[in-house]
């Protein structure tokens, strides 16, 4: 990439539907407007999408044709959307009640950890393409994701590491933790509690 980029990291799959976030996972409007806004105020128009699921950006593009939103081609992110339903479809309405089925689902099968050890699809191909995706993160101009995401806050601070400055960034759900979980309370020296 040889001209300034925005990253944007937005996630659909498994932690939209089984962690604290489960049915509360922002909508994507929501990402657009901070998107366009970061857009407008450091004048960039290409925006790295790194994401769990190519309707992300299908979406995304159709919505805002002024902008060029791009991913790493090479990853058919298809295969991560596709298997997260799969024991869903075969097994409408099973919780994740701590039985696993003869078939190896379980009723939590959407976390991805669940899904790799299954076989649905290969762990080294998705530890690279994520590698990929948070080094071309690193090296954008500014940042727009969720830091109670793991994968949003090592975006961020190795984009800072790697630059030596810090980068303008719009959160969409909460301050920078420095926990897995959402920060709330957060007091001038930074700590906080976990909400």
């Amino acid at each position: 990439m040889t001209s300034n980029y925005l990253s944007h990291l937005r996630k659909r799959g498994d932690a939209c539907h089984t962690s604290l976030r489960k049915g509360r996972c922002i909508p994507l409007t929501e990402n657009l407007k901070a998107v366009k806004f970061m857009s407008s105020k450091y004048k960039i128009t290409k925006v790295l999408v790194a994401t769990d699921s190519p309707g992300v950006l299908e979406e995304l593009r159709a919505r805002e044709t002024s902008l060029d939103f791009i991913a790493i081609p090479d990853f058919d992110r298809s295969r991560l959307e596709e298997s997260m339903w799969e024991c869903a479809r075969k097994h409408p309405g099973k919780g994740d009640d701590g039985v696993t089925l003869e078939d190896g689902c379980s009723g939590n099968d959407a976390w991805l950890e669940h899904r790799l050890a299954k076989g649905q699809f290969g762990g080294k191909e998705l530890a690279e393409a994520t590698l990929r995706d948070l080094l071309l993160m690193s090296l954008a101009d500014a940042f727009v994701g969720q830091f109670s995401s793991n994968l949003s806050r090592l975006a961020y601070i190795l984009a800072v590491l790697q630059q030596e400055r810090m980068l303008p960034f719009w959160s969409l759900d909460g301050p920078w933790c420095y926990h897995w979980r959402m920060c709330c309370g957060v007091r001038e020296d930074g700590t906080s509690s976990v909400c």
